[in-house]
């Protein structure tokens, strides 16, 4: 919450040998003044050789040091965050042997988007008439802002496509901009012909 409450939390500790060893899940959780995480109407099962324990408690503190800024990430989506921001958080996940796909797309579309600029710039060059002549300067602007929106949702469509797929972040991010790129050049060259 934005309040940096925690609802729901599901806790589950493993042994050396990446066994289940004790689950448990409160109900909610706030962040104490010592880093610390106060838990709320918290429900334990100790799982033993051949039998499950139960309890319950009404409170408890659970030390884990996670930053507060860290739980600010949770509530902003990945396009949203700074390179920087985006950087901390995929460090975090990976050094919790989590899934960073989301985030790596995004980083990598953030450091694209200087070139996607430029790309985009090209493509309009390629839409800008050679005489004022030409009839159909309202049909050249029309397929110009098409581009531009197709460019939008090609970028977004490898996003997700490279989550479901498992493509490469640095691909996901960079594909787009390339393909477009590629098509830039395509147009100019076309409309230099004539």
């Amino acid at each position: 919450m934005p309040d940096h409450t925690l609802l729901g939390i599901k806790i589950w500790q493993r042994n050396d040998k990446n066994e289940l060893t004790q689950a448990a899940e409160a109900e909610s959780a706030v962040l104490n003044t010592d880093g610390s995480w106060q838990l709320k109407n918290i429900r334990r099962s100790i799982l033993g050789e051949d039998k499950v324990e139960v309890s319950t408690a009404a409170e408890e503190s659970w030390p884990i040091s996670v930053k507060r800024n860290l739980m600010d990430v949770l509530l902003v989506k990945p396009d949203q965050m700074s390179v920087g921001e985006l950087t901390t958080y995929i460090r975090h996940l990976q050094n919790n042997s989590q899934n960073t796909q989301i985030y790596a797309i995004a980083w990598w579309r953030k450091l694209v988007y200087p070139v996607a600029a430029w790309v985009m710039a090209l493509v309009a060059f390629a839409f800008t008439p050679q005489t004022t002549r030409h009839g159909n300067m309202g049909l050249k602007l029309f397929g110009g802002i098409c581009l531009g929106l197709l460019f939008h949702f090609a970028g977004r469509l490898f996003g997700f496509a490279g989550q479901l797929y498992g493509v490469p972040p640095f691909l996901a991010g960079i594909l787009p901009t390339a393909l477009f790129a590629l098509l830039a050049v395509r147009l100019i060259r076309k409309q230099e012909k004539r």
